[in-house]
C-alpha cells in the first residue's frame, strides 16, 4: 500500500457577501507560486501543530485567502507516517510542482 502525498497546495479564497453568505473559490499552486504569493502579500507561516503543517492567511477588505502549505515539513511528517505503518512508499502527485529538495526529504525520511 502507498500514502498519497500532494505536491501541491490550494489557496482557498473566501468573499464574504451582502447579506452574510460568502463565495469560496480556489486554485491550486506549486511550491514556487506559493512562495510567490506569501512574499507577496506578506502572509506569515502559522504552525499547526495537529496537522504537523504550516497554513497562512491574508485578509484584504472583505476577501480572506487561506492556504495549508505543502513543504519540505509537511511531506517529511506524511513520508515519516508511510514509514512508521510500514508502507510499500509513497505516491507523489503532480510532478513539477515541487522544489528538487522534496525528493531528498522523501529519501531521507523513508527509513530505507
Amino acid at each position: 500500500m502507498l500514502l498519497g502525498i500532494p505536491l501541491y497546495t490550494y489557496l482557498w479564497r473566501e468573499e464574504r457577501l451582502p447579506g452574510g453568505s460568502r463565495q469560496v473559490t480556489s486554485q491550486v499552486l506549486g511550491m514556487a507560486e506559493l512562495e510567490a504569493w506569501l512574499n507577496q502579500t506578506g502572509a506569515v507561516r502559522q504552525w499547526d501543530a495537529c496537522a504537523r503543517q504550516y497554513y497562512a492567511e491574508h485578509s484584504e477588505g472583505n476577501v480572506t485567502h487561506r492556504v495549508w502549505i505543502e513543504d519540505e515539513t509537511s511531506i517529511a511528517a506524511r513520508v515519516q507516517v508511510a514509514a512508521q505503518y510500514n508502507l510499500a512508499g509513497v505516491a507523489a502527485w503532480r510532478r513539477g510542482f515541487e522544489r528538487e529538495t522534496i525528493w531528498e526529504v522523501i529519501r531521507d525520511n523513508l527509513g530505507r
